[in-house]
């Protein structure tokens, strides 16, 4: 097993990115380039090509946006064409916001969660 196999065959797993300016750029580039690696990680299992993992993140600093969700997340080539997009952002960290969010907005059927699958958050960031 390496560190980017999901914990399941089947699961949604919704990744949150603390996106605020609290820690340097060359840390901000570090995340950013884990991220791409998850990517080609998890999508390179066997579940992942099968479709049975699917990813969505949430950036975070005061306010969280949803970047992508799990309709989204279907492919390494998709979860790193929208990791290229991110832009830090001005604020404090809040990974309280980026909670809530996940919950509302992704673990929800609109937000591509489907039933039965086991959900996951992970955060990334400087820490917790």
């Amino acid at each position: 097993m390496n560190d980017f196999s999901p914990i399941d065959d089947n699961v949604d797993v919704a990744i949150l990115v603390d996106w605020s300016t609290y820690f340097t750029e060359a840390y901000w580039q570090y995340i950013l380039e884990y991220l791409r690696k998850y990517a080609d990680g998890v999508y390179s299992t066997a579940e992942g090509l099968a479709g049975g993992v699917r990813v969505a993140l949430i950036g975070y600093s005061n306010t969280a946006r949803v970047v992508f969700n799990f309709n989204s997340g279907t492919s390494a080539a998709n979860v790193k064409r929208q990791i290229d997009t991110l832009g830090r952002q001005a604020g404090y960290r809040r990974p309280d916001q980026a909670l809530k969010l996940a919950r509302r907005d992704l673990f929800v059927s609109a937000g591509g969660a489907r039933p039965g699958v086991r959900k996951v958050s992970c955060f990334k960031n400087i820490s917790i």
